[in-house]
């Protein structure tokens, strides 16, 4: 599992030290407020959001069945304090 999150890590700071993230840092910041939203909900739909449920997924498989402090199951993917 750990090998998998380095590789992950590696993977995105290559992707934001690579030309393709330097022209994407250069359009966010020639867009104005609305389309630089647009955009960033792309990004979010069509990059991040998939990465992260492929994180969620390495560390899933990782520690077994997701509990809180408590030894219950989580009711969802903590993406806040965990409610128990």
């Amino acid at each position: 599992m750990r090998a998998e999150l380095l590789q992950l890590m590696a993977g995105f700071g290559a992707v934001m030290n690579s030309r393709a993230g330097a022209a994407i840092r250069v359009v966010m910041s020639e867009l104005d407020h609305e389309q630089a939203l647009v955009f960033k909900d792309f990004l979010v739909a069509r990059v991040v959001a998939p990465s992260n449920a492929a994180m969620i997924r390495v560390l899933a498989r990782g520690s077994g069945a997701a509990t809180c402090a408590r030894g219950r199951p989580f009711r969802s993917w903590p993406t806040s304090p965990p409610r128990c």
